[in-house]
Protein backbone atom coordinates (compact mmCIF):
# COMPACT_ATOMS: atom_id res chain seq x y z
CA UNK A 1 0.00 0.00 0.00
CA UNK A 2 2.45 2.30 0.95
CA UNK A 3 4.57 1.76 -2.28
CA UNK A 4 1.81 2.58 -4.32
CA UNK A 5 0.90 5.71 -2.34
CA UNK A 6 4.41 6.54 -2.59
CA UNK A 7 4.07 5.98 -6.79
CA UNK A 8 1.12 8.08 -6.64
CA UNK A 9 2.99 10.65 -5.30
CA UNK A 10 5.91 10.90 -6.82
CA UNK A 11 3.98 11.01 -10.32
CA UNK A 12 1.72 14.14 -9.32
CA UNK A 13 4.84 15.85 -8.13
CA UNK A 14 6.09 14.98 -11.96
CA UNK A 15 3.01 16.14 -13.23
CA UNK A 16 3.22 19.21 -11.39
CA UNK A 17 6.96 19.42 -12.09
CA UNK A 18 6.14 19.44 -15.63
CA UNK A 19 2.97 22.23 -15.56
CA UNK A 20 5.54 24.24 -14.39
CA UNK A 21 8.42 24.65 -16.49
CA UNK A 22 8.60 26.56 -19.44
CA UNK A 23 7.14 25.34 -22.79
CA UNK A 24 8.56 26.84 -26.27
CA UNK A 25 11.65 29.02 -27.40
CA UNK A 26 12.51 31.63 -25.29
CA UNK A 27 11.73 34.10 -24.15
CA UNK A 28 9.24 32.14 -22.33
CA UNK A 29 5.91 33.43 -22.40
CA UNK A 30 2.49 32.93 -20.42
CA UNK A 31 -1.45 33.74 -19.72
CA UNK A 32 -1.08 34.29 -16.45
CA UNK A 33 -2.23 37.93 -15.48
CA UNK A 34 -0.05 38.03 -12.52
CA UNK A 35 3.27 36.35 -13.67
CA UNK A 36 5.82 38.65 -14.77
CA UNK A 37 6.01 37.30 -18.36
CA UNK A 38 2.21 37.47 -18.39
CA UNK A 39 0.16 39.45 -21.03
CA UNK A 40 0.91 42.48 -19.71
CA UNK A 41 4.81 41.87 -19.76
CA UNK A 42 4.77 40.01 -23.64
CA UNK A 43 6.67 43.75 -24.68
CA UNK A 44 9.14 43.45 -22.52
CA UNK A 45 10.38 39.56 -23.22
CA UNK A 46 11.73 40.68 -26.95
CA UNK A 47 12.37 43.76 -28.29
CA UNK A 48 10.47 42.70 -31.48
CA UNK A 49 7.31 42.66 -28.99
CA UNK A 50 7.03 45.51 -28.56
CA UNK A 51 3.74 46.13 -30.49
CA UNK A 52 1.97 43.75 -28.13
CA UNK A 53 1.83 46.92 -25.60
CA UNK A 54 2.21 49.89 -28.43
CA UNK A 55 0.09 48.88 -31.24
CA UNK A 56 -3.23 50.42 -31.91
CA UNK A 57 -4.79 47.16 -33.96
CA UNK A 58 -4.49 44.56 -31.23
CA UNK A 59 -6.50 41.48 -31.18
CA UNK A 60 -8.85 40.06 -29.56
CA UNK A 61 -11.44 42.73 -28.95
CA UNK A 62 -15.32 42.86 -27.79
CA UNK A 63 -17.46 42.68 -30.75
CA UNK A 64 -19.95 44.94 -30.98
CA UNK A 65 -21.54 48.16 -32.22
CA UNK A 66 -21.08 46.87 -35.84
CA UNK A 67 -21.79 48.23 -39.11
CA UNK A 68 -23.07 46.74 -42.22
CA UNK A 69 -20.21 46.81 -45.10
CA UNK A 70 -17.42 44.38 -44.13
CA UNK A 71 -15.56 42.94 -47.66
CA UNK A 72 -16.93 39.61 -48.91
CA UNK A 73 -15.52 36.24 -47.31
CA UNK A 74 -15.99 33.19 -48.85
CA UNK A 75 -14.60 29.61 -47.02
CA UNK A 76 -13.85 26.85 -48.96
CA UNK A 77 -12.59 24.30 -46.30
CA UNK A 78 -12.95 20.37 -46.52
CA UNK A 79 -10.81 17.82 -45.27
CA UNK A 80 -7.26 18.77 -43.57
CA UNK A 81 -5.93 15.69 -45.08
CA UNK A 82 -5.30 15.42 -49.09
CA UNK A 83 -6.25 11.93 -49.49
CA UNK A 84 -7.32 9.41 -46.48
CA UNK A 85 -3.49 8.62 -46.13
CA UNK A 86 -2.21 11.94 -45.87
CA UNK A 87 -0.52 12.47 -42.07
CA UNK A 88 -1.37 15.74 -40.39
CA UNK A 89 0.50 17.27 -38.07
CA UNK A 90 -0.60 17.66 -34.31
CA UNK A 91 1.26 19.83 -32.11
CA UNK A 92 0.96 20.64 -28.26
CA UNK A 93 2.59 23.94 -28.21
CA UNK A 94 2.13 24.31 -23.87
CA UNK A 95 -0.46 26.80 -24.61
CA UNK A 96 -3.09 24.92 -26.86
CA UNK A 97 -3.21 22.14 -29.28
CA UNK A 98 -2.26 23.53 -33.13
CA UNK A 99 -3.17 21.26 -36.41
CA UNK A 100 -1.57 21.80 -39.11
CA UNK A 101 -3.33 21.43 -43.00
CA UNK A 102 -2.32 19.55 -45.48
CA UNK A 103 -4.59 20.04 -47.84
CA UNK A 104 -4.00 23.07 -50.82
CA UNK A 105 -7.66 23.38 -51.52
CA UNK A 106 -8.16 24.29 -48.45
CA UNK A 107 -8.42 28.02 -48.48
CA UNK A 108 -10.98 31.28 -48.04
CA UNK A 109 -11.75 34.40 -50.03
CA UNK A 110 -11.87 37.92 -49.49
CA UNK A 111 -13.40 40.07 -51.78
CA UNK A 112 -11.86 37.51 -54.21
CA UNK A 113 -8.31 36.98 -52.84
CA UNK A 114 -7.51 33.79 -52.14
CA UNK A 115 -5.78 32.80 -48.64
CA UNK A 116 -4.49 29.27 -48.01
CA UNK A 117 -5.34 27.69 -44.68
CA UNK A 118 -1.96 26.51 -42.95
CA UNK A 119 -3.00 25.85 -39.52
CA UNK A 120 -5.88 25.96 -36.62
CA UNK A 121 -5.66 26.32 -33.01
CA UNK A 122 -7.77 26.09 -29.78
CA UNK A 123 -8.22 28.82 -27.13
CA UNK A 124 -10.03 28.03 -23.96
CA UNK A 125 -12.16 30.11 -23.11
CA UNK A 126 -13.01 32.40 -26.17
CA UNK A 127 -10.74 35.51 -26.66
CA UNK A 128 -13.12 37.91 -28.48
CA UNK A 129 -16.79 38.49 -26.84
CA UNK A 130 -19.72 39.66 -28.22
CA UNK A 131 -21.14 42.62 -26.59
CA UNK A 132 -19.15 41.26 -23.13
CA UNK A 133 -20.04 37.83 -23.51
CA UNK A 134 -17.08 34.87 -23.94
CA UNK A 135 -18.02 31.46 -24.76
CA UNK A 136 -16.13 28.35 -23.70
CA UNK A 137 -13.42 28.22 -26.68
CA UNK A 138 -12.30 29.76 -29.82
CA UNK A 139 -10.81 28.00 -32.59
CA UNK A 140 -8.83 30.02 -35.23
CA UNK A 141 -8.45 28.93 -38.54
CA UNK A 142 -4.90 30.78 -39.64
CA UNK A 143 -5.11 31.26 -43.25
CA UNK A 144 -2.46 33.26 -45.54
CA UNK A 145 -1.73 34.86 -49.31
CA UNK A 146 0.97 34.60 -51.23
CA UNK A 147 2.40 37.91 -49.51
CA UNK A 148 2.35 36.13 -45.62
CA UNK A 149 -0.69 38.21 -45.06
CA UNK A 150 -2.69 36.46 -42.41
CA UNK A 151 -6.44 36.39 -42.15
CA UNK A 152 -8.14 34.43 -39.63
CA UNK A 153 -11.42 32.89 -39.60
CA UNK A 154 -12.61 32.59 -35.63
CA UNK A 155 -15.22 30.28 -34.59
CA UNK A 156 -16.88 30.43 -30.88
CA UNK A 157 -17.67 27.23 -29.16
CA UNK A 158 -20.31 26.98 -26.91
CA UNK A 159 -21.45 24.54 -23.87
CA UNK A 160 -23.63 21.38 -24.57
CA UNK A 161 -24.91 18.24 -23.59
CA UNK A 162 -23.18 16.44 -26.69
CA UNK A 163 -19.86 15.91 -27.47
CA UNK A 164 -18.00 17.19 -30.71
CA UNK A 165 -16.52 14.64 -32.67
CA UNK A 166 -14.33 16.56 -34.48
CA UNK A 167 -12.50 18.15 -31.39
CA UNK A 168 -12.30 14.89 -30.00
CA UNK A 169 -10.08 13.75 -32.33
CA UNK A 170 -7.84 16.74 -32.03
CA UNK A 171 -7.49 16.04 -27.76
CA UNK A 172 -6.73 12.53 -28.39
CA UNK A 173 -4.43 12.94 -31.56
CA UNK A 174 -2.50 15.65 -29.76
CA UNK A 175 0.69 14.86 -27.47
CA UNK A 176 0.75 14.76 -24.28
CA UNK A 177 4.63 16.49 -23.74
CA UNK A 178 4.76 19.89 -23.53
CA UNK A 179 6.01 21.43 -27.62
CA UNK A 180 6.05 17.95 -28.86
CA UNK A 181 4.01 16.52 -32.14
CA UNK A 182 2.91 13.69 -33.62
CA UNK A 183 2.14 12.79 -37.15
CA UNK A 184 -1.14 10.44 -37.94
CA UNK A 185 -3.60 10.18 -40.69
CA UNK A 186 -6.44 11.22 -38.25
CA UNK A 187 -9.94 12.23 -40.46
CA UNK A 188 -10.33 15.83 -39.70
CA UNK A 189 -12.42 18.11 -41.37
CA UNK A 190 -12.25 22.02 -40.74
CA UNK A 191 -15.67 21.97 -42.46
CA UNK A 192 -17.24 20.53 -39.73
CA UNK A 193 -15.89 23.38 -37.54
CA UNK A 194 -17.50 25.23 -39.11
CA UNK A 195 -21.68 26.43 -38.04
CA UNK A 196 -24.58 26.37 -40.59
CA UNK A 197 -24.40 29.65 -40.71
CA UNK A 198 -21.63 32.01 -41.70
CA UNK A 199 -22.50 35.17 -40.87
CA UNK A 200 -19.54 37.09 -39.33
CA UNK A 201 -17.77 40.01 -38.06
CA UNK A 202 -15.09 41.68 -39.36
CA UNK A 203 -12.21 43.54 -38.34
CA UNK A 204 -8.07 44.89 -38.87
CA UNK A 205 -6.58 43.58 -36.21
CA UNK A 206 -3.15 41.57 -34.78
CA UNK A 207 -2.09 38.03 -33.78
CA UNK A 208 -3.61 37.62 -30.03
CA UNK A 209 -0.08 35.53 -29.27
CA UNK A 210 3.76 36.94 -29.19
CA UNK A 211 4.99 39.13 -31.17
CA UNK A 212 1.08 40.05 -31.84
CA UNK A 213 2.07 41.36 -35.61
CA UNK A 214 -0.49 43.20 -36.81
CA UNK A 215 -2.03 43.36 -40.17
CA UNK A 216 -4.35 40.57 -40.17
CA UNK A 217 -7.74 40.59 -41.09
CA UNK A 218 -10.06 38.74 -38.68
CA UNK A 219 -13.85 37.04 -39.49
CA UNK A 220 -15.47 36.18 -36.39
CA UNK A 221 -18.51 33.66 -37.41
CA UNK A 222 -21.60 34.74 -35.19
CA UNK A 223 -22.64 31.20 -34.52
CA UNK A 224 -20.83 28.85 -32.37
CA UNK A 225 -20.36 25.38 -32.76
CA UNK A 226 -21.19 23.07 -29.18
CA UNK A 227 -19.21 21.01 -27.78
CA UNK A 228 -19.41 19.28 -24.11
CA UNK A 229 -18.38 20.87 -20.94
CA UNK A 230 -15.87 17.79 -20.21
CA UNK A 231 -14.49 18.18 -23.59
CA UNK A 232 -13.36 21.83 -22.45
CA UNK A 233 -12.34 20.85 -19.05
CA UNK A 234 -10.13 18.24 -20.72
CA UNK A 235 -8.45 21.09 -22.61
CA UNK A 236 -8.21 23.26 -19.69
CA UNK A 237 -6.78 20.17 -17.64
CA UNK A 238 -4.07 19.51 -20.42
CA UNK A 239 -3.50 23.43 -21.69
CA UNK A 240 -4.74 25.63 -18.99
CA UNK A 241 -6.36 28.74 -20.25
CA UNK A 242 -5.26 30.41 -22.92
CA UNK A 243 -6.81 33.94 -23.90
CA UNK A 244 -5.57 37.02 -23.96
CA UNK A 245 -6.99 40.20 -22.32
CA UNK A 246 -9.37 41.91 -24.43
CA UNK A 247 -7.71 44.98 -26.16
CA UNK A 248 -8.48 48.30 -26.86
CA UNK A 249 -10.40 49.86 -30.65
CA UNK A 250 -8.46 52.91 -30.79
CA UNK A 251 -10.88 54.23 -33.35
CA UNK A 252 -11.26 50.79 -35.66
CA UNK A 253 -14.44 50.00 -37.04
CA UNK A 254 -16.20 46.95 -36.31
CA UNK A 255 -18.16 45.57 -39.97
CA UNK A 256 -21.03 42.78 -40.14
CA UNK A 257 -22.48 41.21 -43.16
CA UNK A 258 -25.92 41.03 -41.53
CA UNK A 259 -28.01 42.47 -38.32
CA UNK A 260 -28.51 39.47 -36.84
Amino acid sequence: MWRKLAVSLILVCAVVALASEPCGPPPYWSYSATATNGPANWSKLKEDWAVCSNGEEQSPIDLRDAVVQPAELTIHYGSLQRTPITPIDFKNTGHYPLVTNSNPENYIEIDHKRYDLTQFHIHVPSEHAVSGKPYAAEIHFVNADADDKNAVVGVFVALSKTANAQLQRVIDATPVGCNTNRTAAVPISALRFLPKTLHYYAYEGSLTTPGCGQGVRWFVLKTPITASAGQIEQLKRRFGVSDRPRQELHGRVIRSDSTN
